[in-house]
C-alpha cells in the first residue's frame, strides 16, 4: 500500500532506482494494479528516463498484507514496485520486468504485463 509523497523502486529496465508518489489515479491509498503518477528520484546512468521527469507507472508490487478476494491467500512482496509508461500510452517502457506480478494485475487490463515477467503468483 503507498500514500502520496511515497517513495518506491522500479522493477523494470530503464533504470529508475527511486520514484515519489505524486498522485495515485481514483483512489487515496494504492495496491497492486493501481496506476499513479511518480517523480524520478534516482536513475541509473545513460538511461532513458533522468531525474526529476514525471511519469505514469503501474505498482506491480507491495510490502503490505492483501488479501486474495477468491482464496484465503495472503499477498505480500518484499519491496513495493513499479512499471514506467510511455507518456499518452498504456504501453511499458520496458521489455522485461525483474518481479514477480500478481495475478490481479493480469485480469486488470494489464495483461502484457504478464509475458515480460518473470511470472505469476
Amino acid at each position: 500500500m503507498i500514500f502520496v509523497n511515497s517513495v518506491v523502486r522500479g522493477v523494470d529496465n530503464i533504470g529508475v532506482k527511486k520514484a515519489k508518489c505524486l498522485r495515485i489515479f481514483r483512489k487515496k491509498k494504492g495496491f497492486a494494479g493501481d496506476l499513479g503518477f511518480f517523480v524520478v528520484h534516482a536513475v541509473r546512468p545513460h538511461r532513458r528516463l533522468k531525474k526529476g521527469e514525471k511519469v505514469k507507472a503501474l505498482l506491480v508490487s507491495h510490502s503490505f498484507f492483501k488479501k486474495r478476494a477468491s482464496l484465503a491467500v495472503v499477498l505480500r512482496s518484499r519491496k513495493t514496485g513499479l512499471i514506467f509508461f510511455k507518456k499518452g500510452d498504456d504501453v511499458p517502457l520496458a521489455n522485461r520486468i525483474f518481479a514477480r506480478l500478481y495475478k490481479e494485475i493480469r485480469f486488470s487490463g494489464f495483461f502484457r504485463m504478464s509475458f515480460i515477467s518473470k511470472g505469476l503468483f
